[in-house]
């Protein structure tokens, strides 16, 4: 079982200040750990593109609305991942390429 617990959120609680336009424009990859990075192919680069660009909001929006109560994850919290997923996909999709350029073979690692 892997805990996504805090992979959207560097605090515990998940805010509107962390849908904040600054992280989701930050160009950290996460989860581009050293050992991953020379798996990263430039034939991939652009399928992934076009993958984030054909994520509808309304597919996040019912993902996130459909998360258990049991959870307690509050309104104002689901908002705000709603928020932050959907601003950083948008951001991703046109900046992914330019991100990941420095890993691929021959760059920096």
């Amino acid at each position: 079982m892997i805990d996504y617990g805090e992979c959207f959120s560097e605090s515990r609680t998940l805010s509107k200040k962390n849908s904040r336009i600054e992280r989701c424009k930050s160009e950290q990859i996460y989860g581009l750990f050293p050992t991953f990075r020379e798996f990263i192919k430039s034939e991939d680069i652009d399928p992934l593109t076009q993958k984030l660009k054909t994520v509808k909001k309304e597919e996040i929006e019912s993902m996130v609305w459909s998360i258990p109560r049991e959870w307690e994850v509050d309104s104002s919290t689901q908002e705000a991942l709603i928020d932050l997923i959907v601003n950083r996909d948008g951001f991703l999709s046109e900046n992914i390429q330019d991100m990941l350029n420095p890993f691929l073979e021959g760059g920096q690692q």
